[in-house]
């Protein structure tokens, strides 16, 4: 749920003009590109990490920190689920089941790809290229 708020909060941040998108207060206005980096940066306040290279257990423990991450997907996404070049939030961690939980922000009601994802190590290594964080966990 906190994902949906901030997204609404970062199409308020926009109207703003400091998002350097479109200046409107919409998620057509935000949905047109730009980086989780920046998102992360503007809803949170924090110091980023941009582009990280995937690292498994460095998610995890970025995870159970409670940090904030983000995951772009690739151009060409290997399962059909998953919106290409897109961001998608990590919600949760499950290490029983070794499963991922990723939130779509489209999903809820503009897209035909679902808005929750559960995914292995091996489904996001090959289907996303980086990650983005609130904190530098090398």
């Amino acid at each position: 749920m906190w994902v949906a708020l901030a997204e609404k909060a970062y199409a308020q941040l926009n109207e703003s003009g400091g998002i350097y998108q479109d200046n409107t207060n919409s998620y057509s206005g935000i949905g047109n590109g730009g980086y989780i980096a920046d998102a992360l940066q503007n809803i949170t306040g924090s110091k980023v990490l941009m582009s990280v290279p995937l690292d498994l257990n460095i998610i995890i423990k970025a995870t159970n920190l409670g940090e904030s991450i983000g995951f772009g997907s690739k151009l060409k996404p290997i399962a059909d689920n998953i919106v290409s070049a897109h961001a998608y939030a990590l919600v949760n961690y499950n290490p029983s089941t070794q499963k991922f939980t990723l939130f779509n922000p489209w999903g809820i009601d503009s897209s035909s790809k679902p808005a929750f994802l559960e995914l292995s190590w091996s489904e996001i290594e090959s289907n996303f290229s980086y990650w983005d964080t609130t904190k530098q966990y090398t």
